[in-house]
């Protein structure tokens, strides 16, 4: 007899607070469509919005470039030509909440670069030196 009452005050304990936890916890969970979707708000595809290497506007000679950040933590950047080539590069991403940045880690030529970027109304700019020139990108997040 004691060990059913102990069950049905866990299993009433549990429900208690499964009622009360959304109410009172300072997280309204309809608003959420799952803590994974919480956890990794910066997950999706987005385009690139401007694209150049010095004064040369890399855009112009693209269908499209993209970048995808998957929710299990990997990245890939996809670059169409005219002609419908395609070429993609990928490594892993992570977000800091509390600062909103971005950090790209990935490996070329045997070394690891990583790259952090503050994301902003969900854009964020990637500068980057190479060959002399400044390269920079912005991206946006599709709808």
């Amino acid at each position: 007899m004691i060990f059913k009452k102990k069950n049905r005050f866990a299993a009433l304990c549990a429900l208690t607070l499964a009622l009360l936890l959304p109410v009172c916890g300072g997280c309204a969970a309809q608003e959420l469509s799952s803590l994974r979707a919480f956890a990794l708000p910066c997950a999706g595809e987005y385009e690139c919005v401007y694209a150049h290497l010095g004064k040369k506007d890399l855009l112009a000679g693209l269908q499209s470039l993209t970048l995808t950040l998957e929710r299990d933590g990997t990245f890939s950047a996809t670059a169409v030509s005219k002609s419908g080539k395609s070429k993609s590069k990928g490594g892993t991403w992570s977000f800091d909440e509390e600062k909103s940045e971005l950090t790209f880690r990935a490996v070329m030529l045997g070394k690891t670069h990583t790259k952090t970027v503050r994301v902003q109304n969900g854009r964020f700019t990637l500068q980057q030196k190479m060959a002399g020139k400044n390269l920079v990108l912005t991206f946006r997040i599709l709808p």
